[in-house]
């Protein structure tokens, strides 16, 4: 936990019994629930440590939490999981992809019918492509409690037309969660987009693991 969190946190150890409404973040063991309002991280049962870090990192975006230290590389790797990488097959444009990871999320019960139903709205009265290569469908919905971010990737050589990439982002409302992580995801994609031979390269990863060190490797913040 020291490893994860800011130098000068205070860890303080309770039984699920004890109350942990006071607390920043509270941090249980599989099948081992603690009833509180407090957002909560639930560890597996192997613990895996940089499992761990991606899901405190993604609670950086939560205005209930205001105890945690520097963000890794790009909100887009801090906010994506392992289920939300969709390494699509060569040829996919991009209404199927946005419908094929749609639907996987839905079904998976990841994402709520009313949001997807939301996602498929916006598009159809203006799509959300940036360009010829990369999309940002993105909206908020009342269903939702957390940031649900996904990123689909069509294979193509470099001078192949065709999209890339879909980065899709559901948020809950505004009152649910700090809107800089909007903000900074589309400064993030935009800085990718603008690098073709980084786009195409981001086309071919077939892993959110894959994504996860490319990022670390190739995709760091601009000097202020």
């Amino acid at each position: 936990l020291e490893r994860v969190f800011p130098r000068g946190t205070t860890f303080v150890p309770i039984a699920p019994s004890e109350s942990a409404d006071d607390f920043d973040v509270v941090i249980t063991t599989a099948g081992q629930p603690v009833a509180t309002s407090t957002t909560t991280v639930e560890l597996r049962e192997v613990f895996d440590g940089d499992e761990l870090l991606r899901q405190v990192e993604r609670l950086r975006y939560s205005p209930r939490v205001r105890t945690l230290g520097s963000s890794p590389a790009s909100v887009l790797t801090s906010t994506l999981a392992d289920w939300g990488f969709f390494s699509l097959p060569e040829g996919t444009g991009y209404p199927q992809a946005l419908d094929i990871m749609l639907t996987s999320l839905e079904e998976s019960g990841r994402l709520e019918r009313e949001a997807a139903a939301a996602v498929r709205e916006r598009e159809a009265r203006g799509t959300m492509r940036l360009d010829e290569f990369v999309a940002f469908p993105h909206v908020s919905s009342s269903t939702m409690h957390s940031i649900l971010f996904a990123l689909g990737v069509v294979p193509h050589l470099d001078d192949e037309p065709g999209i890339r990439a879909v980065f899709l982002m559901v948020l809950p409302h505004k009152n649910e969660f700090d809107d800089t992580v909007l903000i900074e995801a589309y400064d993030d994609i935009i800085r990718l987009a603008s690098d073709r031979s980084l786009l195409n390269r981001l086309s071919r990863l077939h892993s959110y693991e894959q994504f996860f060190y490319f990022m670390e490797n190739n995709f760091r913040p601009p000097e202020c």
